[in-house]
């Protein structure tokens, strides 16, 4: 009756199930229409909280369209390092780590012109049940080292703020982090977090999965900070690095044309040359022969396979 596909779940093929859509624009959890708004939609294993749509759809200008590819990042803020100013010095130039939200918007008009809408919560309001207000925006406690990969139970890195310090205090400060990402949002939302650093010999300004689980990414700010930018040099590399990170959680990058090597015309920001971080905040549409980043993305795989990742945590 709408033009969704009955033989398939996901018409677009996004990740985002066509259940989960709300057609008739009322945010209200009901009957009229003929898939959504009706409980929490069945998940991959069984879950039934995958994609809930109280947490999906909390903004009514994000709804999902079935029609087109939606992306959905759910983004966490670390705050600056505290300094005692009875020592008279200040051991590091830290800031708040947060992106500019101008830059995101001209992200969104990027993908725009692709037929992609991508969403970033940094902050939007409560769930329709308002039972989870759970979502972007959130203020993390400092942490100099925040280790993205997961290495065992004992060590403190991202996942341990995504999830939460469920089996102990890992990191021996006295509280059990909360979690910060709402397992409603597994299967629908990536998870990003901008915070200092992740490893104590850091190359890069962050790190990001690949590949069928690639739902998680970090940017790290303070490493950017430590090549002295500031101003407009600081925000262009942080929409850099959230469109680079996020390109790996859609599956590219580690090509010839990704390094400091790459054929002349490789105009985007999956490329390593240095003066990428300044100038791009796209991706490669294949002009002056060389790759096309569009036509190479998975969209669908990061979130339509998390099971198989970390939803045990």
């Amino acid at each position: 009756m709408i033009g969704t596909n009955p033989q398939y779940y996901d018409t677009d093929r996004d990740g985002i199930w066509d259940g989960w859509g709300n057609y008739d624009n009322d945010s209200n959890i009901d009957t009229n229409e003929p898939y959504g708004e009706i409980g929490q939609p069945l998940g991959p294993v069984g879950n039934t909280n995958s994609g809930a749509v109280d947490t999906l759809f909390s903004n009514p200008a994000e709804r999902q369209n079935c029609f087109c590819k939606d992306i959905y990042v759910e983004v966490d803020f670390m705050k600056k390092e505290k300094v005692k100013k009875s020592k008279g010095n200040k051991t590091q130039n830290d800031q708040n780590h947060r992106i500019n939200p101008g830059q995101l918007r001209l992200l969104k008009g990027i993908f725009l012109t692709r037929g992609i809408r991508l969403h970033v919560d940094l902050g939007w309001p409560a769930g329709i049940a308002g039972s989870d207000a759970r979502g972007g925006g959130e203020w993390l406690k400092h942490k100099s080292l925040l280790r993205f990969t997961y290495a065992n139970d004992t060590t403190f890195d991202f996942y341990n703020f995504k999830n939460g310090e469920v089996r102990a205090d890992y990191d021996g400060d006295g509280v059990r982090e909360p979690r910060h990402f709402s397992t409603n949002r597994k299967g629908s939302f990536r998870y990003a977090i901008i915070g200092h650093n992740y490893s104590e010999n850091a190359t890069s300004i962050g790190r990001a999965e690949q590949f069928f689980t690639a739902d998680d990414f970090f940017i790290s700010h303070g490493r950017i900070l430590e090549f002295g930018l500031n101003g407009r040099r600081t925000s262009n590399a942080l929409a850099y690095a959230f469109c680079h990170e996020l390109g790996h959680n859609l599956n590219l990058g580690w090509t010839p044309a990704t390094h400091e090597n790459a054929p002349y015309g490789y105009w985007s920001c999956m490329s390593y040359n240095a003066s990428a971080i300044y100038n791009y905040q796209s991706y490669s549409d294949g002009l002056h022969g060389s790759f096309n980043d569009w036509h190479k993305m998975d969209i669908q795989n990061g979130v339509a396979f998390w099971y198989s990742h970390d939803y045990t945590k």
